[in-house]
């Protein structure tokens, strides 16, 4: 058959009606993959659930328990199966081999019958994305270990299995199908949430292509007031409290072309955190950020005086062993959640003054990374790079 883009009327042939990998089908117009990419961008926004519309917090608890348990008995099942029929690197091998092509969704099936199928299949794509992505480090320097995943593991719902409503009182929900009946959510409202809401009602109007929705079971401490999930690691250990989240995924549509030129030039540094200023003669504009070396030294004094504590000769309890260990997780997930929400911020302060400047490039050179001895830098470039797409400024990326 032949496919035929309705905007720019480019022509593709496939063997079968599917259409062509890039190519959407929207608003009954048929996009190929570059007439797509200039109008729409895929976007994520994550926003709490309030509570249940339809039905009791208890059965809420229940159904999502269930759900997480099945998504992370998939998802590490798959991972063991991946690895248990690959090839490992023997002596004499001079590249990595190949990776197997296995038919995991039967086997899914049968460790977790209980879960959705589409679920299934999602998580199952999920993590064979990311094995394939660490094979090299696993398998042949051996510098990482498989991936392993903990309860609870996200519960992805298949863009048909979800849709976005109004409640009765006219406040944002979202109708999803958990276990064997429907659910109406109620989702958090406010003006802090302003930019998840918009994308909920873009995908509500029809605006948005929707996409796949994952119910998250986020870890808060317990005075965040919520209503949530309070449980206990496996085999004991102190109890967390998990808050609800919807991540839905759309392809929203694009700003409309500005008349843009010109650099802004992006520079990390020491002191400061970063100098940027458009132009080569522009007045140039500090990020100096003195309280991430802070968080840095603060996490890094934490971490060597618990491995100091956990020596062997300590002679510990297991419960208190265990404990010691569980808020030695705290303090890591509240130091990367810290870094990546400042990532964000600069990212954000980097796109706003591009976007005001109306400058159509901005070179981000990180070669200097002296401020801080453990940045996630990659993240800092990633999180710049698809918040500047999405205003149409390109990105170069400097780093010798």
């Amino acid at each position: 058959m032949t496919m035929l883009c309705s905007h720019c009327q480019a022509e593709k042939t496939t063997k079968t009606d599917r259409l062509p990998p890039g190519w959407k089908r929207f608003r009954d117009m048929t996009w190929c993959e570059a007439c797509w990419g200039k109008s729409y961008i895929l976007r994520a926004v994550t926003i709490p659930v309030v509570g249940p519309l339809d039905g009791e917090w208890a059965d809420l608890r229940t159904t999502l328990k269930a759900c997480w348990a099945s998504a992370t008995t998939v998802a590490n099942w798959a991972v063991t199966e991946m690895a248990r029929n690959d090839t490992p690197r023997v002596t004499g091998a001079e590249r990595l081999a190949k990776a197997p092509k296995l038919y995991l969704y039967p086997g899914a099936r049968q460790a977790a019958p209980e879960c959705n199928p589409q679920s299934v299949t999602a998580v199952l794509h999920a993590v064979e994305k990311r094995y394939r992505a660490k094979r090299l480090a696993t398998l042949w320097q051996r510098s990482e270990s498989f991936p392993l995943y903990r309860y609870p593991v996200p519960y992805p719902v298949h863009n048909q299995g979800w849709s976005a409503v109004h409640g009765p009182h006219e406040e944002p929900c979202i109708s999803v199908r958990l276990g064997d009946r429907r659910w109406s959510l109620r989702l958090r409202g406010g003006a802090e949430f302003r930019r998840q809401l918009k994308v909920w009602r873009q995908i509500k109007d029809g605006e948005a292509l929707q996409g796949e929705l994952a119910l998250i079971g986020q870890i808060v401490t317990d005075s965040d007031h919520r209503n949530g999930i309070v449980q206990r690691d496996a085999g004991g250990g102190p109890r967390k409290t998990t808050r609800i989240m919807a991540k839905m995924v759309a392809w929203v549509p694009r700003h409309g072309p500005q008349a843009m030129e010109g650099i802004l030039h992006v520079k990390t540094s020491h002191p400061a955190f970063i100098v940027y200023h458009v132009g080569t003669n522009g007045e140039p504009k500090h990020v100096h950020a003195e309280h991430v070396k802070r968080w840095e030294a603060q996490h890094r004094r934490r971490l060597q005086n618990m491995a100091d504590d956990l020596k062997h000769e300590k002679r510990w309890p297991a419960e208190t062993r265990r404990n010691m260990l569980a808020a030695q997780d705290r303090w890591c997930k509240k130091y990367r959640d810290r870094m990546s929400t400042f990532c964000h911020e600069v990212s954000a302060v980097i796109t706003g003054f591009a976007t005001r400047q109306h400058v159509a490039t901005v070179s981000l050179d990180t070669t200097d990374r002296s401020f801080c001895e453990r940045f996630p830098w990659h993240e800092l470039i990633e999180k710049c790079r698809y918040k500047l797409d999405a205003v149409g400024i390109a990105l170069e990326v400097i780093n010798k």
